[in-house]
């Protein structure tokens, strides 16, 4: 999902472009949900999905 987009596009394909019309700014929890998700999401490319595995969460 990331493969170049920004965060913006990224938070249209995961809440919907009215959504992020109307939540898109500085400090808004819409704009901190998607850093957080990205940076999970790097997180787990990176080998972190293997935590899963070992912990069976």
């Amino acid at each position: 999902m990331l493969a170049g987009k920004s965060h913006r596009q990224i938070a249209i394909d995961l809440f919907g472009l009215d959504t992020v019309k109307a939540d898109w700014y500085d400090s808004s929890r819409i704009r901190s949900l998607v850093r957080r998700r990205i940076e999970k999401s790097k997180h787990l490319m990176n080998g972190g999905y293997r935590d899963l595995v070992i912990s069976g969460d």
